[in-house]
């Protein structure tokens, strides 16, 4: 996509969800305290409201105008990071639980056997990655001693495949690196949970008033 067109995507987005957030604040605002506006300003001019009852009616049409707006120009923000970020954070996470398998399942070899041994990665990389499944190829350089610095005596390459069961904390880890050290979560899913406010707080009233 052209840098242009990014640019202007970008600022449509930020645009629409600078609209969806005051309106959603506004309208939660005008519920929760009962405003009523009596008169209003439009570029300096003041207009007194006949019915202000209407303005409630108002807010909820352009909540809603604005609410699908923002959903279209979210759905448009290809460039936005929230799936590269994920699978980012999911890549690391694979490679250390295949790290952890890889160290579980080595059998040393019979001249070794008994002695100490540890594990150098030279080299590891995620070939096939998706949110059930992965495949890490890591190859480590193994040395049998007292101490990490003993002479390397073998080099081994293995590709470990992790599983679904194996991919479900990678990928509670990764979402939780999305939540909380990431801004696209803050920057794309927080206006659509303000924009909800005023939907939430109008249905709590209404089940409060059916258990009466």
């Amino acid at each position: 996509m052209p840098d242009i067109d990014r640019e202007f995507i970008r600022r449509s987005f930020v645009s629409e969800r600078r609209n969806l957030l005051l309106t959603s604040i506004v309208l939660f605002l005008a519920l929760y305290s009962g405003i009523v506006f009596d008169d209003i300003n439009i570029l300096g001019n003041k207009a007194t409201l006949k019915d202000p009852s209407l303005i409630p009616t108002l807010l909820w049409i352009f909540w809603g105008y604005f609410f699908l707006r923002y959903y279209q120009h979210f759905r448009q923000a290809h460039d936005h990071a929230m799936a590269r970020d994920f699978y980012a954070a999911l890549n690391r996470k694979c490679i250390v639980v295949a790290k952890n398998k890889f160290e579980t399942a080595f059998v040393a070899s019979s001249t070794y056997e008994g002695m100490d041994k540890w594990i150098i990665f030279t080299n590891q990389s995620v070939s096939s990655l998706t949110r059930t499944r992965a495949l890490v190829s890591l190859t480590g350089q193994i040395a049998y001693g007292s101490s990490p610095g003993s002479p390397i005596h073998e080099d081994k390459t293995e590709v470990i495949e992790l599983s679904l069961k194996e991919m479900i904390l990678p990928n509670i880890k990764a979402v939780l690196h999305l939540c909380f050290t990431s801004v696209t979560v803050l920057e794309f899913i927080l206006p659509f949970l303000v924009a909800l406010l005023p939907l939430i707080y109008v249905l709590i009233k209404l089940s409060l008033s059916l258990t009466r």
